[in-house]
């Protein structure tokens, strides 16, 4: 089966999302199991539920296939919520490939905050 992707969608969609159970994800990922929106779907259901290891099957799995996807990306952002040091390398890579992307600003901006980084340094991270 082959997967279904959505290349124009850039926009975090979290909040499109409603509830945490993940049935209708799974249902939609029964009929076709690359599902760019059922998976997508079924990550942040798992990641509301603190299902971290499942969530992270999940999105490695997308990313495997769609490597730069902003969604993905910024969900495994959020999944890596205890390791500051790797969400802030993965929001970095999210604000170069949709520098638009609010979710990694803020992220990015509490990294800032907890660490004492400046964001010259983060700036610096950005571009190189």
């Amino acid at each position: 089966m082959r997967p279904t992707h959505h290349p124009g969608m850039h926009i975090y969609t979290e909040k499109k999302v409603r509830g945490t159970h993940p049935t209708l994800a799974y249902q939609i990922l029964n009929t076709d199991f690359y599902n760019y929106l059922g998976n997508l779907r079924l990550s942040i259901a798992l990641r509301k539920q603190n299902k971290t290891d499942l969530a992270l099957e999940v999105v490695n799995k997308m990313l495997f296939l769609y490597p730069t996807d902003v969604n993905f990306m910024v969900e495994l952002g959020l999944l890596y919520e205890g390791e500051k040091e790797k969400a802030a390398a993965v929001f970095r890579d999210v604000i170069v490939l949709a520098p638009e992307n609010v979710t990694a600003w803020l992220a990015l901006k509490y990294y800032i905050i907890t660490t004492g980084i400046s964001y010259k340094q983060v700036k610096t991270h950005v571009q190189s």
